[in-house]
C-alpha cells in the first residue's frame, strides 16, 4: 500500500507494478548457488569414495591375477634357491611375488608382493 499526499491509500497493483525488495531475489541466487555448490560437492566426494572403494579393487585384482602366474611360475620351477640352505641365490627385489596369504574364514587368498611402498601395496599386500 502506498500513501498519497492526501493521506489516500492506493493499493500496489493498481499502479501497475508491485514494490518488491530486491534482497529477497538477491539472497535466493545465492542459496541457489550455494545448494548447487553442494550437490557438486557431494558428487565430487561419492565419486572419490567409490573410486576407492571399487575402482581400487579392480586395479588390484588385476595384479594379483599377473601376480598368481609369476607365483605359480616359481612353485612349478623352485631351482633358484640354494638346496643347502634353502634360501634365495639372489634377493628378492621389490615388488616381487613371495608367497600366498590364505584366510578361508575372511574368503581371502592374495599373493604377497616383497616391500610396503605405496606402490608395492597397490599390488597386494606387503612382506616387511
Amino acid at each position: 500500500m502506498l500513501r498519497t499526499r492526501g493521506g489516500e491509500t492506493s493499493s500496489t497493483t493498481t499502479l501497475g507494478r508491485e514494490a518488491r525488495s530486491p534482497r529477497p531475489a538477491h539472497a535466493g541466487r545465492i542459496l541457489r548457488t550455494l545448494g548447487t555448490l553442494c550437490l557438486v560437492g557431494a558428487l565430487v566426494v561419492a565419486g572419490y569414495l567409490g573410486w576407492l572403494l571399487w575402482g581400487t579393487g579392480i586395479g588390484t585384482a588385476r595384479e594379483q591375477h599377473q601376480l598368481r602366474q609369476q607365483i605359480d611360475t616359481l612353485i612349478a620351477h623352485p631351482n633358484t634357491r640354494d638346496t643347502q640352505s634353502h634360501r634365495p641365490v639372489a634377493p628378492i627385489p621389490e615388488g616381487a611375488p613371495v608367497g600366498i596369504l590364505q584366510i578361508q574364514r575372511l574368503h581371502l587368498d592374495m599373493v604377497v608382493v616383497n616391500g610396503t611402498s605405496a606402490a608395492d601395496l597397490r599390488r597386494g599386500p606387503g612382506h616387511y
